[in-house]
Parts: C-alpha cells; structure tokens; sequence
C-alpha cells in the first residue's frame, strides 16, 4: 500500500503498519519506466516495470532495469522503447573538453554550406551577443570572410574529389542539362555517376557553370569537354545520358567526333534509338513508382530496366486499369506504340546478324541488357523471359539472346584485356628493372617480368573459357526486398574479377537525367531573393561543395563509429 514519504528516506510505516519503499530521488531517466514505490521481496528491495509488472533488483544499481527497458520488457510500447534507446546512446558531456576556435571555424563552414546559409546573416548584429553567451573566445568573421573560407572549402573537396576520379580504375557515367537562373543566366550542368572499388555508387556534381547563349549542340559539347579535360576524364567517360533536345543531338555528335579514340568501341546510338529511348520516357510518365526507380541515383538502377518494361507492358494490358474511353483510348495507343517500339522486322534482325549498321538496328541498348545479365537473381534466363513476354513471334528468342551474349563476351574480352594490363603493370611497378648496364639483376627481373606476363596469359586464356560460363551457369540467386547487388558483386569480385570490374561501369548508367536536374532545384534554393547576387563562380562552388558533403545513412554510423573508437584509442593510451 503506498504512502507519504519524505524526500530520500527509505521507508515509512503507515496508519495501518504496513511498509512502503520508495526509491531515492535519482538523475536516471529509467525510474519513469517503473512504479513509484519500491517493494519488499524476501527482504530484497525490487522495482515494479509499469507495462508487465516485473519485479527488478536495484541494489546494484540501474543496469538491470535499463537493460530491461530497452530490450526485454515485453509489454512496453514500441515508440516508448526506441526513445528509451535513443537516450541511452546519447554521449555524457566530456569534462576535459577544451574549445578550438579553428576546428569550430571548419564545422562552421560545412553547416554553412550544407544548410545554405546567406553570407549576409553574419552582418546581423545579434549574432555575436548570442554566441557569447556559449562561447565567448568565438569571434564570429564577417561575410567577406565566411565567403572566402566556403569557396577554399570547395577547392579542398575538390582536389579530394580529383584524386579520387584519377585513382578510380572504372569508368564514369554522365548526365547533363541547363537551366536558367533568376539572373537570366544559362547555367549548365554535369553529375558523374560511378562505381567505387568498394562498390559503393557514387554521384557527384562536377560542374556548375554559365554556359554562354545561345546554347547551340556546339556550345554544350565545348562546355562538356572542357569539363572532362578540367577532371581529366576524356579516358573514363562510359555514357552520357541527356533529354531529346535537338542541340543535346547535336552536341553528341560533335563529342563522338572529338572522342573518337576515347570511346571503348567508338558506336554512339543512332537518331532511331534516340527516339525510341523517348518513348519509354513516355511510358514511364504515367506510372510513378517506376518513374521513382528510374530515377533513382543514390543506388544502381541500370539492371532494373528490362523488368520496368515488363511492368509497363503488364500495365498496358490490364483492363482494371482502363477504366474510363479516354483511358481505353490512351492505353491503345501506347499498346500501338510499344508493339512498334519493341517488334523490329525480319530485315532488322538479319541486319543485327549481318553486323550491318541500319535505321533500325535493335529494340533496346544492349548495355542495359548486359546490366540485366549482371543482375545475379536474373542473368541469362531473364532476357528469355523477356522477349518471350514481349514478342510474339518465339522465333526471335535465339536471335536477340546470342546477339546480347556476344557483345557481353566482347566486352567481357576488352574489360579482360585491361584487367590483365594492370596486373603486369603492377607487377613492374613492384619489381622495377635496374638500369645499371651490364647489371646480372637485370636480366632476372626482365625474366620475372615476362614471367608474370607469361602467366596472365594463361590465367586469361583459361578465365575466356571458365569465368562468364561459370557465372551465367550457376542457379539464379533468390530475389528480396533488401539485396544489394552491388554488395554481392564485392563479395564475389574474387572469384569473377573481370566480370565484377564490369559491374562497375554498367550499373553505374543513370537512367535519367533527373541527378543533373536536382543540381538546378539546389542552385534555385541558393541563389535566393536574398543571394541574388551572388557570382557564377561562388553558386558553383556552394552548389558542389553541398553535394560533396552529402552522407549517407551508412556514411554517418561508420563515421560515428570511426569517432567512438578515436576517443577509446586515445583514452586507452593512458592506462
């Protein structure tokens, strides 16, 4: 039975002589998820847990009952216990900190950039009486300065970012657009897409810059291949990927031209292919969930798109969906477009066969069908399936799966070709010849040299024969909401080396142009009412310094944790 105690006893005998416990005051948060009063058990003192009634020992303290809370009650309310949770991983107040005027100014300046700040807040004259009441050694700059240390920001990113493109051993995707800003000015940008050697996807804004009117197809491809040159990517460049504009067309002409030698096999989509990836842009108008996918560029979406066709076409010949004449009406129509899209005549597939280049060649980009192949849980077999649900005519199954296959092998041979290349030049560089003449070193490790060639010639040789077959032989993989292809290619790239350096560049395809598109919605937010005055080169730089200190979900606990053991390294070193 409860009763009336005073503050920090323990007891207290009521009128009718029973005793009551109840705890000492204390700071723990934990004592909310339990009875006021304490009871007597066996001359124990336990807490009562308010949701399932347990009795808990507390005389050693509160361990037991917040583990309870946290993880074994089950009767406590889900959004109750992940607040407790939460509480429990908050850091305590570290009581030799010691304030680094410089280290605040660096995270000072990534908030600034991240959260868009105007430089012209910082001439507001209650900003320093605030901060002093934190931290008085803070002087705050002015915005002359805040801008300057923004813009040297964006130069260290950017030489980070450099270095990492130069190190990359894959290649980069790009997309592409231009949007006009309050100022009246034309401004163009460019977002790489990659694979990482972590297999970890990547998109970056590389540039962000006035592009001149009017802005003709040679106005674009000179901007673009400056850019490529600035990043030194004319070597890299895998696709390019744009809206139907005329002067994109154009630009894409002159860029093959001036890219020629560049390109891994020098054959840019023609004007029908051109017009038939339009098509599915309007086919995936209507329906938004696949839009969603499409445009996804946090995550690979290229090995998704022949089962997106699927849907669409699924879509198309569901009458649930044509509800109304007008739906009827539009769905016909698609449906008459998607039979054009996708049916080529007899005289394109022998055209395919012939290696003859014509109008019409084939229904869709092979790369995206190679990316389908990669995609363990599909492969081969898919591209079966697939046409088998499309066409209706079975008989161009064997034609369009051998086509696909042989341009995978291609490419399968040329990635071969250079994975073997960087194990002989690796090899040198390890075992560099000396250059002393007459040396007897040197004619063994010219012999080690041949050698270690030699051998990856043989590896090679047997890899041709043994590493596609193996992987499109092997049982599909099960499909899930939470597969990551990506980390399955990681863990593989040991048994498939060239086949997991291919993944690289084609699951890095984007999609759609929607990564360069978002650049605009950014630079609309930063070149505000209030900041329209701002100079082409500084919006670049606020525009991809936020996007190169974009993190992650994964990017922020690994860092976290990266901290946590930092400051358990350190401490441990005084014991």
């Amino acid at each position: 039975m409860a009763s009336n105690t005073t503050e920090g006893s323990g007891t207290h005998e009521s009128e009718e002589g029973h005793t009551s416990l109840t705890p000492r005051r204390t700071w723990s948060n934990v004592w909310e998820h339990f009875q006021k009063d304490l009871v007597d058990v066996d001359g124990e003192l336990k807490a009562v847990c308010k949701y399932c009634q347990l009795k808990l020992v507390t005389k050693s303290g509160t361990s037991s009952l917040r583990g309870h809370i946290a993880n074994a009650c089950p009767a406590i309310d889900s959004a109750i216990r992940k607040r407790f949770q939460a509480s429990m991983s908050k850091q305590p107040v570290d009581t030799n900190f010691v304030f680094d005027a410089q280290l605040c100014r660096k995270a000072m300046i990534k908030y600034i950039i991240h959260a868009e700040v105007p430089f012209l807040q910082f001439e507001d004259h209650y900003l320093q009486p605030w901060i002093d009441t934190m931290q008085p050694t803070l002087i705050v700059k002015g915005r002359h300065t805040i801008r300057s240390d923004c813009f040297k920001k964006f130069e260290d990113l950017k030489k980070e970012l450099h270095t990492e493109l130069q190190s990359l051993d894959s290649r980069v995707c790009l997309t592409s657009d231009i949007w006009t800003a309050s100022q009246n000015l034309g401004y163009m940008a460019i977002t790489a897409q990659y694979v990482d050697a972590e297999f970890k996807i990547k998109k970056k804004i590389i540039w962000f810059k006035v592009l001149e009117y009017p802005h003709s197809g040679f106005a674009i491809e000179e901007e673009t291949m400056r850019c490529l040159t600035e990043w030194g990517l004319r070597y890299k460049l895998f696709t390019l990927t744009l809206d139907n504009a005329s002067n994109h067309t154009s630009a894409c002409e002159e860029l093959v031209r001036n890219l020629k030698h560049e390109l891994l096999f020098e054959e840019p989509p023609t004007e029908e292919e051109w017009a038939k990836a339009a098509a599915v842009s309007e086919f995936l108008k209507a329906f938004e969930e696949l839009t969603l996918v499409v445009s996804a560029h946090r995550e690979p979406p290229a090995h998704r798109f022949l089962p997106l066709v699927l849907c669409i076409l699924h879509a198309l010949k569901d009458l649930a969906w044509q509800s109304t004449d007008l739906l009827k009406e539009l769905a016909v129509s698609m449906h008459s477009k998607f039979e054009k899209y996708w049916n080529p005549t007899e005289d394109d597939l022998h055209n395919v066969a012939n290696r003859k280049r014509k109008k019409k060649e084939i229904a869709f980009s092979v790369v995206l069908v190679i990316a389908t192949a990669l995609d363990l849980r599909r492969k081969a077999d898919y591209l079966k399936f697939f046409i088998e649900k499309v066409f209706s005519d079975p008989s161009k199954t064997n034609n369009y799966v051998r086509y696909a296959l042989e341009w995978m092998r291609k490419y399968f041979t040329l990635y071969e070709q250079r994975c073997a290349r960087s194990s002989v030049d690796m090899m040198t560089r390890a075992n560099p010849a000396s250059t002393t003449v007459g040396s007897p070193v040197l004619g063994k490790r010219k012999l080690e040299v041949e050698f270690a060639q030699y051998t990856t010639r043989l590896r090679v040789a047997q890899a041709r024969k043994s590493e596609i077959d193996t992987y499109l032989e092997e049982p599909l993989e099960g499909d899930n909401d939470d597969f990551d292809i990506l980390t399955w290619w990681k863990s593989r790239s040991d048994k498939f080396p060239v086949l997991s350096t291919m993944v690289r560049d084609f699951l890095a395809i984007p999609l759609s142009t929607v990564s360069s598109e978002s650049a605009f919605s950014l630079g609309e937010r930063i070149l505000g009412e209030r900041r329209s005055s701002l100079m082409p080169e500084m919006l670049m730089a606020l525009v991809c310094a936020k996007d190169w200190l974009f993190k992650t979900a994964e990017d922020q606990h690994l860092e976290h944790e990266g901290l946590e053991l930092e400051e358990g390294s350190s401490s441990s070193s005084f014991d």
